[in-house]
């Protein structure tokens, strides 16, 4: 399978909005860290829906494309906090 270029920029754009969105919420509202990877989830499956009508994405491989790119992008700036704080 050939990821295309418009994909990999879609998959990096949801990442860093989800994770730019989910540490705003975390600052603005009490969530239990235990929910936060659903919360991100959320996100960049909502964030890949948006732009609908302007992208040749299929509407599977965009909802993969931002629930991975969801976590992801949460889990790596996790454990970059982590590293930080040792």
């Amino acid at each position: 399978m050939e990821v295309s270029p418009e994909f990999l920029m879609y998959m990096s754009f949801i990442g860093t909005a989800s994770t730019a969105l989910m540490q705003l919420l975390k600052q603005a509202l009490p969530l239990s860290k235990k929910y936060i990877p659903l919360l991100t989830l959320g996100l960049g499956v909502g964030l890949a829906l948006v732009p609908f009508p302007f992208t040749s994405v299929a509407l599977a491989e965009r909802v993969w494309a931002g629930a991975l790119a969801g976590l992801g992008g949460t889990g790596i700036f996790e454990n970059v906090q982590q590293s930080r704080k040792k």
